[in-house]
């Protein structure tokens, strides 16, 4: 199973565990993997897995996606 790993400042807060197609990432409580922290939007990126690869696609958030 395909893991995203939430970090903050360097420092891992944990590991989420990738099942669906579409993962959806942010500070909203409907999102897939909710992140309390105001740097992170409402709804501020999704990670897909079409074809065989993992795609992280930013949602228009504020602070931007860093992959790696």
């Amino acid at each position: 199973m395909a893991e995203l790993i939430v970090k903050l400042k360097g420092r891992e807060l944990r590991r989420v565990g990738i099942t669906r197609a579409e993962t959806v990432i942010g500070r909203d409580a409907v999102c897939d993997v909710v992140i309390d922290n105001d740097g992170v939007s409402r709804v501020h990126a999704r990670v897909m897995y079409r074809s065989g690869f993992f795609t992280a696609f930013d949602s228009g958030s504020a602070n931007g996606l860093y992959v790696n």
